[in-house]
């Protein structure tokens, strides 16, 4: 695609009518949804994003519409394709609107490109994802049991995986660079540049000193499967890398995203081993054995796809709320497992969101903070790497319709008054 072209297709989403529609109703409504806010005229809120494969574009187009309204993000965490936006979306100042910047390198990318395993292996999915509603005939399942046999050694003890996601790896160090981001330590920098007028609208106190990394904290969830830890970065990075400042963020998504099979897993050698560390080991992971030498990462869906709680304080009242955004429904219909491909499916987003869901039962109030993309699961797969541009402006489209729904329907005070109850 030409960079007309891609800009072309841009101005066409951001001026559909249904787009744009939406953002106007809710400007003249001028929604107040936090008690933070800035000289510029914007409130802050945190927000989780919750993993979804390339259906992640809906998120896009919900956080698009959040920005169109002045709302900027403190915390910003997610797992898999929300650890994505996630990552970006922290590529800066706090109160600098991204989505735009994002939504033009995501719109006008080839997820295709991320399949970067040898030809058998792209073969092997391209079938499996082009007949994944059809039951399969003799014929099919002779074709799937050869393709599989040709990708044997793409999931030998060496590699684990069909693809190296070093594509994807390279991709969003390519993007950080366009933020002048090559470390960690420069991503906290711009994320610790204060907006001018920082302060709670309610009690008109300044954000000074409490203005840390943890009150703007990025939480990207994987796991590490070496030692069975929810892991997330960079909060944790300490317990992997010897110097967590000089690590390249993008490492901390590349893990994240790492589909288990369908790429190979993300590797760190050189795990820090100095003393004291095996006290870290335990108190943080809860892990009482030798240190490893290295330490395998899968996607962090697996454990926890829509990782609501790492923000989370029982304790207070907050000044500002929590947001959530879900692909899908929230447990209103039952899994499909008719094919042997829906099976697997069943047992991976059952493992993916049974923590998530223990604790949005155990903290009803989140229920008023979270919204779910309704989107054609016939159409739509999370897996499908071939979504073409409409597909990609439809998901983004149906992100805007959430988000407006959303915030036309959230009561902030509603929400705090809720809080109350629980910490009193």
């Amino acid at each position: 695609m030409s960079n007309t072209q891609g800009a072309a297709s841009l101005n066409y989403l951001f001026n559909d009518p249904i787009v744009q529609h939406r953002i106007a109703q809710l400007k003249e409504v001028n929604p107040q949804v936090s008690d933070i806010v800035d000289d510029a005229g914007n409130q802050y809120v945190d927000i989780v994003l919750e993993g979804g494969g390339t259906l992640g574009m809906a998120l896009l187009g919900y956080l698009y519409t959040l920005e169109q309204l002045n709302i900027r993000f403190l915390c910003i965490g997610g797992a898999s394709a929300g650890a994505i936006a996630a990552l970006l979306l922290a590529a800066g100042p706090i109160d600098e609107a991204k989505t735009e910047w994002i939504i033009s390198k995501v719109a006008n990318k080839d997820f295709y490109d991320f399949i970067d395993g040898d030809a058998d292996a792209r073969n092997f999915i391209d079938n499996l994802l082009k007949h994944r509603h059809d039951d399969p005939t003799v014929f099919d399942t002779l074709r799937r049991a050869w393709y599989f046999t040709c990708i044997i050694d793409n999931l030998s003890s060496n590699k684990k995986g069909l693809n190296p996601g070093k594509v994807f790896h390279d991709w969003v160090k390519e993007l950080l660079a366009e933020k002048d981001i090559t470390t960690y330590g420069q991503m906290r920098e711009r994320r610790l540049q204060r907006p001018p007028g920082l302060r709670n609208r309610v009690t008109g106190e300044v954000i000074d000193d409490e203005f840390t990394e943890e009150y703007i904290e990025l939480g990207i969830v994987a796991a590490d499967i070496t030692t069975e830890t929810r892991v997330v970065f960079p909060r944790m990075a300490g317990i992997y890398y010897q110097h967590p400042d000089a690590a390249n963020p993008a490492d901390f998504v590349r893990a994240s995203m790492s589909v288990p099979l369908f790429f190979r897993p993300f590797e760190l050698s050189g795990i820090p081993a100095h003393d004291g560390q095996q006290d870290v080991w335990r108190t943080r992971c809860n892990f009482y054995g030798n240190i490893p030498e290295k330490v395998l990462f899968v996607d962090g869906g697996i454990l926890s796809n829509f990782p609501i709680d790492i923000f989370h304080n029982y304790r207070k009242i907050p000044s500002s709320p929590t947001f959530g955004v879900k692909i899908g429904f929230d447990r209103t219909r039952c899994n499909d497992t008719h094919s042997f491909l829906d099976y697997i499916g069943a047992i991976f987003w059952s493992s993916a969101h049974s923590l998530d869901n223990e604790f949005i039962h155990r903290n009803p109030d989140f229920k008023q903070l979270v919204s779910f993309i309704d989107y054609n699961n016939k159409r739509f797969s999370w897996l499908d790497f071939s979504l073409d541009e409409d597909e990609k402006l439809e998901l983004f489209k149906r992100g805007v319709e959430t988000a407006a729904f959303f915030i036309s329907n959230f009561d902030w005070e509603k929400y705090k008054h809720s809080r109350k109850i629980v910490a009193d």
